[in-house]
């Protein structure tokens, strides 16, 4: 059996548990419907789909981009998820170029995983994290304390593509 990014072990299985982390993505042309929260434990007998997130734009590169930045986004910690399956789909470049078939899935789930890039010098990992921990800080506290609402909803919002 298969995880939900193609590796031995796993299946598609429900996980049921507590959701311990919950990062939500929004912006223009990004949908979300769900109805899970952070602290909510979801039970064995649930649905197994617990969100539906949903990316449009002009064209379809940029509908694929978007949702890639959303999934980028998207953190539920707690439970396993298949947010890394769904970001190999938009990276892989038949599906971006919309060569598939009913057979699709079975295919990409045959071929490893692309490896993880662990050649990046520690002290470099550090201090691209001061430098994001640092931006985010700042831009927390010149923030002005309008609504809990994100940067990227209100974009959405005001572009029109987000109700």
């Amino acid at each position: 059996m298969q995880d939900l990014c193609g590796r031995s072990g796993e299946s598609f299985f429900p996980s049921p548990g507590l959701i311990t982390r919950l990062i939500q993505p929004s912006g223009p042309g990004i949908r979300e419907d769900c109805a899970v929260y952070e602290g909510w434990n979801v039970p064995l007998d649930y649905d197994p789909m617990l969100s539906k997130l949903v990316a449009f734009a002009p064209t379809r590169e940029q509908a694929i981009d978007r949702m890639l930045r959303a999934l980028e986004e998207y953190v539920i910690g707690g439970i396993k998820t298949n947010i890394g399956l769904f970001r190999r789909i938009l990276m892989d470049e038949d599906f971006r170029a919309a060569r598939i078939d009913t057979g699709y899935l079975e295919l990409l789930l045959a071929e490893p995983p692309a490896p993880v890039r662990e050649d990046v010098p520690e002290d470099v990992v550090a201090l691209a994290a001061a430098l994001f921990a640092a931006s985010v800080r700042r831009e927390t506290l010149a923030a002005p304390v309008v609504s809990e609402e994100s940067r990227w909803a209100a974009a959405g919002r005001r572009e029109g593509l987000r109700l």
